[in-house]
């Protein structure tokens, strides 16, 4: 197994673009650090998601408030898709790495995977912003921007998800 510590320059690059999201993220470079490494991303992801979802629920309560009820089956329906994609990340099987002991990745498979956790946690930090663009907009009463953001947080969370997926069979192959 390689250890980042003493391996590949890129996989370090990587590794600490995802420290400068999560401090203390270890990696994967070291293989009784994995299962802890990988716990830390998704609830990191997961509290941003947590954010997210707070911050559409307030801009729901804005629309109800304003009477703009027509509105209510988008946000709702953006509302059902990020709760169930937050289930599935924080839900996963334990790292989705299996056992720990019968786990070897190979070098190019921990840059894949380093390279998918810094794409997610970019995403996830989009939807956040876009979030709050949402509450914002449907504060004011912008219908007009604040479905332009409903619609780019939408595409956002299906990237999360593409990203999410991809990871998983990245490291679903190891150990096979």
């Amino acid at each position: 197994m390689q250890n980042i510590e003493t391996g590949d320059e890129e996989a370090h690059r990587k590794l600490r673009k995802i420290q400068s999201y999560i401090p203390g993220f270890l990696g994967y470079g070291r293989r009784e650090s994995i299962g802890d490494a990988d716990r830390l991303l998704r609830f990191q992801v997961s509290q941003k998601l947590g954010l997210a979802r707070r911050e559409l629920n307030e801009a729901r309560a804005s629309l109800i408030d304003a009477n703009y009820y027509n509105t209510l089956e988008s946000i709702d329906s953006l509302l059902g898709s990020l709760k169930r994609l937050d289930g599935e990340i924080s839900y996963a099987e334990t790292g989705y790495l299996g056992s720990v002991a019968d786990i070897e990745i190979l070098e190019n498979e921990l840059d894949r995977l380093y390279e998918y956790d810094a794409q997610l946690l970019i995403h996830v930090g989009v939807m956040l912003r876009l979030a709050s663009d949402i509450k914002t907009t449907a504060g004011v009463g912008e219908l007009v921007a604040l479905k332009k953001h409903m619609s780019d947080f939408q595409a956002e969370l299906g990237i999360v998800e593409a990203i999410f997926m991809k990871r998983m069979q990245v490291v679903g192959r190891q150990g096979t």
